[in-house]
């Protein structure tokens, strides 16, 4: 019901630009010249959605690729194939023409394929994982009678730095909500906590008691969190298993959960490990699941070296009460999304999203900003009759 809200107040927000589809009115250095610039559609757009949020994922790209004139074909994700079909009989009943709306359904590794190698199509929106995300950026470099324009976001490995002069609960709290969110199933959820050394037994009590008070229930009434489908669930275990072999300690968590209610699911207890290394592969890769490492640092200048160490550069979070470390933070780590004294996911609909480096490839949805991947710019001149 959140999602379904958020995709509500998204559609609220991209029908009110519509009276706001601004272009620009440039001075000319010829007395006589009137310059402007105005958008036009882009074409035929194929948006990939990814499994979690899918919805949201959904909305994020329909609703500005529409509201500029473009057609859309979308490819759901194959474990959430419903939800396309959903969204397009409600965009039939609410009036958009036969066509304008299309929705395709299969397995990334034949639909997808062919898809992204398809000429008519002029933009490609995509998100998902870096795999799926390189494989995407080939196909649409290989056409040859056109440059495709293509909007990445392919995950991330978000850090949160806990300074000594945290307050601790508060960043507690938004550490498990950052962590545990969906399962730990969001490209923005917290994955690595590097936490000063001066307060680092009392915030891994806090943190832990918050974690282990947390509910798992197959039911509107709880906390649900089930991994997508056994393949993932599998491949989240494998990587526990593989840490703590490396010699990680496991402080909770780390298996799957059988009681009655959820052994039909794929449930997964909040694991958390300490004794990683930040330079080992665990803590390069990103894991897509609820488990989180915390490391022990010395000091800021520590801590900010070894939350910029990964690839991903997408969500990042500070805990403190120095304004000036803070914006230290702000200005030094490279991402596209940095919070203070909250959570690392969270975005509203005016709110342009998106990372660097392995996270992706610099367009921005949603927002007014995610309106210059969906149009182009045309440059109107007028000389004097």
């Amino acid at each position: 019901m959140g999602e379904i809200g958020a995709v509500v107040e998204c559609g609220y927000f991209f029908a009110g630009e519509g009276a706001r589809y601004f272009g620009n009115t440039l001075p000319s250095a010829n007395p006589d010249r009137l310059t402007y610039y105005i958008r036009e559609s882009a074409g035929l757009a194929l948006l990939i959605t990814p499994f979690n949020n899918p919805l949201a994922a959904i909305a994020w790209k329909a609703f500005p690729a529409l509201l500029c004139g473009n057609t859309v074909v979308l490819k759901s994700h194959e474990d959430v194939p419903y939800i396309g079909v959903a969204l397009a009989e409600i965009l039939k009943k609410a009036g958009l023409p036969d066509g304008v709306f299309s929705v395709v359904q299969g397995h990334g590794y034949n639909l997808g394929t062919a898809l992204t190698g398809d000429k008519r199509f002029g933009l490609i929106s995509f998100t998902g994982s870096v795999a799926t995300g390189k494989i995407i950026e080939k196909a649409a470099s290989e056409q040859k009678s056109r440059f495709v324009k293509l909007s990445i976001e392919a995950g991330g490995k978000n850090p949160m730095i806990v300074c000594d002069d945290a307050d601790l609960e508060r960043a507690a709290s938004s550490a498990v909500s950052s962590a545990f969110v969906d399962a730990g199933q969001r490209c923005a959820a917290l994955s690595e906590i590097f936490i000063f050394d001066a307060v680092y037994a009392e915030f891994r009590k806090l943190f832990l008691e918050h974690t282990m008070s947390l509910r798992v229930k197959y039911s509107t009434a709880g906390r649900a969190c089930p991994i997508i489908n056994e393949r993932r669930m599998n491949q989240i275990l494998s990587d526990v298993a593989g840490a703590i072999r490396s010699g990680a300690v496991l402080l909770t968590g780390g298996y799957r959960l059988s009681e009655c209610h959820l052994k039909k699911g794929y449930f997964l207890a909040p694991t958390v490990l300490e004794n990683v290394s930040p330079d080992s592969d665990f803590s390069k890769k990103e894991i897509f699941g609820p488990v989180v490492v915390l490391y022990a640092v010395r000091n800021f200048e520590e801590a900010l070296k070894y939350a910029s160490h990964s690839k991903y550069k997408l969500a990042s979070a500070i805990h403190t009460q120095d304004i000036n470390r803070a914006m230290e933070f702000a200005r030094r780590h490279n991402a596209g999304v940095v919070q203070i004294n909250g959570p690392t996911h969270g975005s509203e609909p005016h709110m342009p999203f998106g990372g660097a480096g392995l996270s992706g490839n610099g367009w921005r949805e949603p927002g007014t900003a995610a309106l210059d991947f969906y149009s182009n710019w045309k440059q109107v001149r007028v000389d004097a009759f």
